[in-house]
């Protein structure tokens, strides 16, 4: 260009540099402020906060714990990935556990009011219809965690966190076209959905309008494949399906299922040992082995004295 285009452009040099130094100014500012954004109201010190035992669930499961918290820590606020997803105004307020100096708060699929024994004697229960109502959270793979902030006017003191470890279920690939899935892998991958929609509070339930735990139906879902994609909530589930005798002795739980009126017109809850078998064979914990064993030895204790006709032979 001319002479003067040139003079022109060298003047204009200065402000372009300065703008952009300007605007990478700004970006470090941003960054830095984003770093030390925490520090204005919580305040953080590691050797404080409690380390609680972690989770370990599949990305098919809705998100569900319970927390012990002291009755004294009064407000508190529960964080999913630094995001919030829960609060307590007065931790006082807690249904209490066996010390009264202690509540407990429960989250997801087991924010339910009744965790115990129903009409039905199900050693746990979602009640009537709250399966179907109940609001989920379903996490990706990976690695999470919960954390619990106390607030003392306005600071937040880091109280616990609860680390949270997601997995992918086990895939089933059949054909070598990544584009499209057989019938049986569209099968297998609704089953993995519907299998975790029916997990609460890391126990199986029967399923919408059947919101309790059945020793027979986990016990089925044990054997027909449950045990090798869930086995902790498989375990958890047939060690809550007991009932304790007068005597002090463990037995399968036998539910009354309404119109049946349970034991001993109803006694089909010794197939809560065929369960346990399909779990053994899977994780091959023996002590659990053994508690199984107990259980179903028991049970079968109380058939013979209570429900075997010596006449017929049968039960």
């Amino acid at each position: 260009g001319s002479y003067s285009e040139k003079k022109s452009a060298r003047r204009h040099y200065p402000y372009i540099r300065n703008a952009l130094i300007a605007f990478f100014q700004l970006i470090i500012l941003f960054k830095v402020l984003l770093y030390f954004k925490p520090s204005w109201n919580t305040i953080n010190n590691n050797e404080d906060v409690i380390n609680l035992k972690s989770i370990e669930i599949l990305s098919t499961v809705p998100l569900g714990f319970a927390l012990d918290l002291p009755k004294t820590l009064g407000s508190l606020e529960i964080y999913l990935d630094s995001q919030l997803i829960s609060s307590i105004d007065d931790t006082a307020s807690l249904s209490e556990q066996h010390e009264h100096e202690h509540g407990t708060f429960n989250f997801g699929t087991c924010d339910i009011a009744d965790h115990g024994d129903d009409g039905l004697k199900h050693a746990f229960s979602l009640g009537q219809g709250v399966l179907g109502n109940m609001k989920s959270i379903l996490l990706k793979p990976g690695n999470h965690i919960i954390e619990i902030q106390q607030r003392k006017e306005t600071q937040l003191i880091p109280y616990a966190q609860l680390p949270l470890k997601v997995e992918s279920p086990p895939e089933l690939i059949l054909g070598s076209n990544p584009f499209s899935s057989s019938p049986y892998e569209n099968s297998y991958k609704l089953a993995l959905k519907e299998i975790g929609q029916n997990i609460a509070c890391n126990h199986f339930v029967a399923g919408t309008g059947w919101s309790q735990l059945w020793t027979r139906d986990t016990s089925f879902a044990a054997e027909l494949g449950a045990s090798l994609i869930h086995p902790q909530v498989v375990q958890k589930s047939l060690m809550a399906s007991v009932e304790v005798l007068e005597n002090g002795e463990n037995v399968w739980l036998q539910d009354k299922c309404g119109h049946f009126g349970g034991w001993p017109n109803l006694s089909d809850a010794i197939v809560g040992v065929r369960g346990a078998w399909s779990l053994y064979l899977v994780n091959g914990d023996k002590e659990f082995l053994s508690w199984a064993y107990n259980v179903t030895k028991n049970s079968l204790k109380r058939a013979e004295h209570d429900v075997f006709d010596k006449d017929s032979g049968c039960e």
